[in-house]
């Protein structure tokens, strides 16, 4: 977290906006501004849109970008999608800027195999070569770290699972237990943390808690619905052979399960890419509650090609159906499609797997 979302991240993206605004003009700050504000986020990304990045920060030489690393993470891939179609394809500082994601996407990775390892450290130094010979004198030392990162995977696996990003989270939140209280401090927060964990930890009078850590599943509003009335045929056809003994479905209109948000409109990945082959993906139209197994239907996409420029896949809505367990998905994320240009685009923020500039 700290060495790309506060370090590499920021940096290369105040290098690369001051070269497309005052060497090349390819935007305005304040066309890049109205865009990080007007911009159709996902439902899951609004919690963290980004701020609009300030002139005097962009311009000294002594700030930084202020984002927090959540909205840096944002900022940095759906940035193509916000200012791509002013920046011409063969740009070598905007193909630099795209090996950068290339980078990102692998070390956010759920998981790792010996080929995704090596072509991490390939990407690395390819990436930063490129940034060498664009921004000499833009060289920190967290430039340096990202080398050390395919060993690290190779000993500890997966990048994510030693990121800082959740012991940052669970400081924020012992920060707002302070309050006006400095008197004792360690004592103030352990008791009222305490306090905190035995109120969520606490179950319903009579009933038995069955986890700890886990609060479980959030099943929004659930309505049962005949399945006769699942439109299209083809929908119906899918749900009627995958449930055969059900007469009524529940469905609910949302469902948050080990922290993701399953509901209409949001895309699910049923394949993930591989060398030969592109990802399937498909939207969300219900999500169905059978006993503790949360499914979801969804209508599948038809994968077109890999937009590198974008660094997206470019899709279109095909007329098949599937019902899958949330937790048998591909890439265990949601995800999000946007619509540049009159092309319906789907970004995947972390994958073992990247597609390569051709």
């Amino acid at each position: 977290m700290h060495i790309i979302f506060e370090g590499v991240l920021p940096r290369h993206i105040k290098a690369l906006v001051r070269y497309c605004i005052s060497q090349k003009r390819f935007f305005t700050l304040q066309q890049l501004n109205t865009q990080i504000s007007i911009f159709k986020y996902g439902y899951s990304e609004k919690m963290n849109k980004p701020r609009p990045i300030d002139r005097d920060h962009l311009t000294a030489e002594d700030k930084k970008i202020v984002q927090s690393a959540s909205q840096m993470w944002l900022l940095g891939r759906l940035l193509p999608l916000m200012v791509g179609e002013f920046v011409p394809n063969d740009d070598p500082h905007w193909i630099c800027y795209l090996g950068l994601l290339s980078v990102m996407v692998l070390c956010t990775a759920f998981e790792f195999t010996s080929d995704s390892i090596e072509t991490l450290q390939l990407s690395i130094e390819d990436y930063l070569l490129r940034y060498n010979q664009l921004y000499p004198n833009s060289i920190a030392p967290k430039f340096h770290y990202l080398l050390h990162l395919p060993t690290q995977a190779r000993l500890f696996g997966p990048l994510r699972h030693q990121w800082c990003m959740r012991f940052e989270a669970k400081n924020s939140q012992l920060k707002q237990f302070v309050g006006k209280n400095f008197k004792n401090l360690p004592k103030t927060i352990a008791e009222r943390h305490q306090n905190y964990m035995c109120m969520h930890l606490l179950p319903s009078p009579g009933v038995e808690r069955t986890n700890f850590l886990y609060s479980g599943d959030e099943i929004h509003k659930v309505d049962e619905y005949p399945l006769e009335s699942f439109h299209p045929s083809q929908l119906k056809a899918i749900i009627m052979t995958t449930f055969p003994n059900k007469l009524f479905l529940p469905v609910s209109s949302c469902v948050k399960c080990l922290g993701q948000e399953f509901r209409p409109s949001g895309v699910i990945c049923l394949k993930k890419p591989e060398d030969t082959d592109y990802p399937i993906f498909g939207e969300i139209r219900h999500v169905v509650v059978v006993r503790d197994s949360i499914y979801v239907a969804a209508q599948l996409y038809t994968t077109l090609g890999f937009n590198y420029h974008y660094y997206s896949y470019e899709v279109c809505l095909d007329n098949t159906y599937s019902v899958v367990l949330v937790s048998q998905l591909a890439l265990y994320q949601v995800l999000h499609k946007y619509t540049i240009n009159l092309q319906t685009l789907i970004v995947v923020r972390s994958c073992d797997h990247i597609e390569f500039f051709v």
